[in-house]
């Protein structure tokens, strides 16, 4: 019998659903939009984007019903990332830029970096290189002000990256001896 009940196992994200069934019945609104953000991940580490995108987008509809900015923003920032993933740059940029006004919104200096930064790696994977560095020296920017010194370290390595991709290596040598400092 109880063979028969785990027949239908499927990793992680059976877990997560059978989580999330829990959490809706006692309507636990955190905890729901956590676990849609987790059921997200895991469907995005295993390629299954339409199931990822579909996670996200119920995390975008609780919060928008809770107003939730910040939970908006960190939404449309990981979309706008699968949408990178599969190439199709004109859809993320829809969503990295409506997630770069809701995180501004929130008031949220580390979403709003992690937005900067995603915007500087869409450009660098299209090879806009000048508007990568642009972002990511704003995002190194947004480091610097909360004296974040760990992502100080990472804005430093992403910028070193565009400059290397630039064939400016001393810069980027510049930038990657700064992150290891």
């Amino acid at each position: 019998y109880l063979y028969k009940r785990w027949e239908p196992y499927q990793g992680t994200a059976y877990y997560f659903e059978l989580a999330l069934d829990i959490a809706y019945q006692y309507a636990d609104v955190i905890e729901i939009k956590s676990l849609l953000f987790e059921l997200a991940q895991v469907y995005t580490l295993k390629g299954n984007y339409e199931q990822a995108i579909k996670h996200y987008e119920r995390v975008q509809d609780l919060a928008d019903s809770l107003k939730d900015t910040l939970s908006m923003a960190m939404a449309q920032r990981l979309i706008g990332d699968i949408y990178v993933k599969q190439a199709k740059y004109d859809i993320a940029n829809v969503y990295y830029y409506a997630a770069l006004t809701y995180a501004k919104s929130a008031r949220d200096s580390i979403e709003r970096s992690n937005v900067v930064t995603a915007l500087g790696k869409y450009y660098l994977a299209q090879k806009h290189y000048p508007l990568a560095i642009r972002f990511f020296k704003r995002s190194l920017d947004i480091e610097i002000d909360q004296r974040n010194q760990s992502q100080m370290a990472t804005a430093r390595e992403n910028l070193g990256l565009a400059f290397f991709a630039t064939d400016s290596i001393r810069q980027a040598r510049e930038e990657f001896d700064e992150a290891l400092t």
